[in-house]
């Protein structure tokens, strides 16, 4: 296997999770980036 060059997406950065309530942002998508960059309603 290659080993990933500078820059490049791999599945441990394409995805984010809240340290409150624990939801998976993809940040791929642009409202969960924005949401998870910005702040989100959570239950804590």
């Amino acid at each position: 296997m290659d080993k990933p060059f500078i820059g490049q997406r791999t599945m441990d950065n394409l995805t984010a999770r809240c340290p409150e309530c624990f939801r998976v942002f993809d940040l791929m998508d642009e409202v969960d980036a924005q949401e998870f960059y910005y702040g989100h309603d959570c239950e804590s």
